[in-house]
Formats: C-alpha cells, sequence, structure tokens
C-alpha cells in the first residue's frame, strides 16, 4: 500500500520534528530497525506533504519559493540500526563581515503554525509517544 498522501496522518512525524526544534543534532531509538526504517520513510513522505502544503497554499505569489522549518533537517540510519540520527544542515564555513568579524548565523524558527505542542513538552513525554528513546 502506498505512503498516504494525508499530512494528518503523520502527526507523530510533525511532533518529533518540532521536538526537535532548533537543536544541531537528536537520536530517535525504536524498537526494531524495521521500525526505523519506516520511520526514516515517514518522516520523507511528511517533509514532502509539508512542503506541497505551503506551495498550494501560496501558490497565487508570482516567484514564491515554498520552504518548511523542516527543510534543513537530515537523518541518517545505519543499515540493521535502530537508532535513527538527526542532524541541522549546516553553513560548510564562517561568515564574516568585511572587517573580517564572524557573523553569527542564527537557526531559522520553527513556524508558529507548524508547531502542535510546546516542543519542551514532547520531548518530556517521547518515551509516552514512542516508548524509550535512550
Amino acid at each position: 500500500m502506498p505512503p498516504s498522501k494525508n499530512i494528518s496522518m503523520y502527526n507523530d512525524v510533525r511532533q518529533i520534528l518540532d521536538a526537535i526544534g532548533n537543536r544541531e543534532k537528536a537520536s530517535l531509538l525504536l524498537d526494531t530497525p524495521g521500525q526505523a526504517v519506516n520511520f526514516r520513510q515517514r518522516v520523507y513522505t511528511f517533509k514532502r506533504l509539508a512542503l506541497e502544503e505551503v506551495a498550494a497554499r501560496n501558490a497565487h505569489l508570482p516567484g514564491y519559493i515554498p520552504s518548511t522549518p523542516y527543510d534543513d533537517i537530515t537523518m541518517d540510519l545505519a543499515k540493521g540500526s535502530n537508532k535513527l540520527f538527526f542532524f541541522r544542515r549546516q553553513a560548510p564555513s564562517r561568515l564574516m563581515d568585511e572587517e573580517g568579524n564572524p557573523i553569527e548565523i542564527e537557526p531559522l524558527a520553527v513556524e508558529d503554525e507548524f508547531i502542535t505542542e510546546d516542543p519542551d513538552d514532547i520531548l518530556e513525554n517521547l518515551e509516552t509517544i514512542l516508548g524509550d528513546t535512550k
């Protein structure tokens, strides 16, 4: 059966990605490697659907390039592992002004429209959502 195209079927994924927030790294421990592969695929599907939703909502704006707060989140899953790692893509080098002073790159804030609950509450309740995450 193909993955659902209804974004509301991915609220568990949204909760996890919102809980990651602006953290640079996070990991999610699932019960089996198969569950980790399945969850990774659900994340990919959710990110695609979220982008399509934003694009459709703003299709009337000429030249609009859609983006979501989840675009810079990447994942890594070792073969046979049940631990899924999440990373935020970072700038590959240091940004400097014309005098050579470093410019701090602030992470993009998660947009309010994508937050379903307080991210700190979600992190504290991950065991309730997915079981033991350590």
